[in-house]
């Protein structure tokens, strides 16, 4: 216990740690947001989507469009080795010809045994998948960040807690140290509130890391250099409820009525049925 608690301290004291009000503070929304755009799976999964929607719009343009080629050759001869007889001087020599041939050529296939049609439904297909892949990993990656978001509010209210444990034991330690110098007390009743002190800084220390990691972890969510603090769900604004104040009340009184009302038929069955079966009792005995 002794070498866990000073090992705890020394990660601790290894670790700078960010004070509350230096951390960027972000909400579900903006978390969810951020990490959308940042979470490499998810940016895959749209690139893919885009390169499956050209494909589909080539596929659709072979189906109906011709193909069309373009071509250009450029010939020349070298006056070097032809004209040599003519040229005067090295600077001086005559240009020579030149060739230029350029064509255009169009053509269309009209049967191919169906195999634009093939290709058509396949781009199709495969658009189908990326898009499929493009929300599983858009879901993937919400579900993830509001994991860890919610993760780093639960290790903050757990740490809380821990920390009121421990002062709460720090307190009870300190009315049984004033106990023991009254007389009202050994010092060996202290023992176990001294176990339960350490106990609770152990676990103060394990909420304290726990509570880092999952900052971190959200900041490397949201793109931030370092840890990233949840704002507390009391802050955003509450969803609608799916049905009215109003609507509530008429619905629950309209409950009670029909819940008393089959009260009072099951008591008066009972009441009509009870001699019935006083009088069966008796012709039996």
């Amino acid at each position: 216990m002794l070498a866990l608690v000073a090992l705890l301290q020394l990660q601790a004291a290894a670790i700078t740690p960010y004070p509350d009000d230096s951390l960027p503070t972000v909400t579900l929304a903006e978390a969810l947001r951020r990490a959308t755009g940042l979470d490499p799976n998810y940016v895959a999964a749209v690139g893919q989507v885009d390169n499956a929607e050209w494909a589909r719009r080539s596929a659709f343009a072979v189906l109906i469009l011709p193909s069309i080629t373009l071509g250009t050759d450029v010939a020349w001869q070298n006056p070097r080795t032809i004209f040599f007889a003519a040229c005067t001087s090295f600077t001086s020599c005559p240009q020579a010809p030149r060739q230029v041939t350029s064509q255009v050529t169009a053509s269309y296939d009209v049967f191919l045994g169906g195999r634009k049609f093939s290709e058509l439904s396949r781009s199709g297909a495969a658009l189908d998948a990326a898009q499929a892949n493009e929300v599983a990993a858009r879901f993937t990656t919400a579900q993830r960040t509001e994991s860890t978001y919610y993760a780093v509010l639960a290790g903050a209210e757990l740490l809380r807690v821990a920390g009121e444990r421990l002062q709460r034991a720090e307190q009870q330690l300190a009315v049984a140290r004033a106990r023991v110098v009254s007389g009202a007390a050994v010092q060996t009743d202290s023992l176990q509130l001294r176990l339960e002190l350490t106990k609770a800084r152990v676990g103060r220390l394990v909420r304290a890391a726990a509570l880092r990691v999952a900052r971190l972890e959200l900041g490397r969510r949201v793109g931030t250099p370092g840890p990233a603090d949840a704002a507390p769900l009391d802050t955003a604004p509450a969803p609608e409820l799916p049905l009215a104040l109003t609507d509530a009340i008429n619905e629950a009184v309209t409950q009670g009525h029909c819940t008393a009302w089959h009260e009072r038929t099951n008591e008066r069955q009972g009441r009509r049925s009870a001699p019935g079966s006083e009088s069966t009792s008796r012709k039996q005995r």
